[in-house]
């Protein structure tokens, strides 16, 4: 990962305690980027399902929330709902913070849109239908950003929220959770395979170490309450990753309808100077050529 630390001044949150809830995919790799930043001497608590109790005890400078599922979250309803909405509440009645707590939301909360023109900014809102499977993640993820929103003003700390569109790049491991892992993976294997969505829909996709940027330059500004954007600012299709991968994908969208989500970043870019520089074919390159 690029160092961009003495470009924002990190240096002045040296020694700070950081608290990292959740060591999955996201806060691993948070916990490495601030980890190589020997200068600052931040002292790291890694805090999972087994030692959440010491939340109660101990006092943050910073606190990141990592935890949670995405790409299961359509057959783990139950969990889903635990980890957006019942651990926020927990984390906000037993959190002691000194400067800022930072939480991840989704850019999913802003739903798809059949006008490829539209770029969804921060105050964008959504009209996804509360019964369909898909509001389970959506709808918790925006209560837990009300939550938040409306309740920020009784805290002692910042409160800022992230919300990420989908992040790639230095895989754990290749499945089908996801699915540009999904896609990846037959491409490396030359399995062709069979999709259920029309070719044409796009999406964001930001390079992981893009993404935690994002999420470091948002844990250290300093508003109240804020709400960021934090993607790369540009949209593909799932032709389009067929073409850049030099990869044939076999598409059953019949009668599928297209949709988009296009993330305006400009805020993000204003105000916290987060301008990503790993674009879609760079980032895929890098899996594939395995330079990452």
């Amino acid at each position: 990962m690029a160092d961009f630390s003495s470009k924002y001044n990190f240096l002045q949150h040296g020694n700070s305690k950081i608290g990292i809830l959740g060591f999955g995919y996201i806060g691993s790799n948070v916990y490495k980027y601030l980890s190589s930043l020997s200068d600052c001497n931040f002292k790291i608590l890694i805090i999972t399902e087994e030692n959440l109790k010491l939340i109660e005890t101990e006092t943050f400078d910073y606190f990141i929330n990592c935890a949670g599922n995405s790409g299961d979250f359509r057959s783990n309803i139950l969990f889903t709902v635990e980890s957006n909405i019942s651990l926020h509440l927990y984390l906000v009645k037993h959190l002691k913070i000194r400067k800022t707590f930072l939480t991840l939301s989704s850019t999913r909360v802003y739903g798809f849109i059949d006008n490829k023109s539209v770029a969804f900014n921060e105050y964008s809102t959504s009209v996804s239908n509360h019964l369909n499977l898909d509001y389970i993640y959506d709808g918790s993820k925006m209560m837990v950003e009300s939550i938040l929103a409306n309740y920020a003003k009784n805290l002692k700390y910042n409160v800022k929220v992230v919300r990420l569109s989908n992040v790639y790049g230095k895989f754990n491991q290749l499945d089908d959770t996801t699915l540009i892992k999904k896609i990846i993976k037959n491409k490396l294997n030359n399995t062709r395979f069979s999709i259920n969505i029309n070719k044409n829909s796009t999406k964001d996709y930001i390079y992981i170490d893009n993404a935690i940027e994002g999420i470091i330059l948002t844990l250290f500004c300093p508003e109240k309450f804020e709400i960021y954007n934090i993607a790369f600012g540009e949209s593909y299709s799932v032709n389009d990753i067929s073409k850049m991968l030099d990869f044939q994908i076999d598409f059953d969208d019949t009668n599928m309808k297209e949709l988009h989500s296009r993330i305006d970043i400009t805020k993000s870019q204003t105000k916290l100077g987060f301008f990503p520089k790993i674009n879609f074919q760079s980032g895929l390159n890098k899996i594939i050529t395995n330079t990452e």
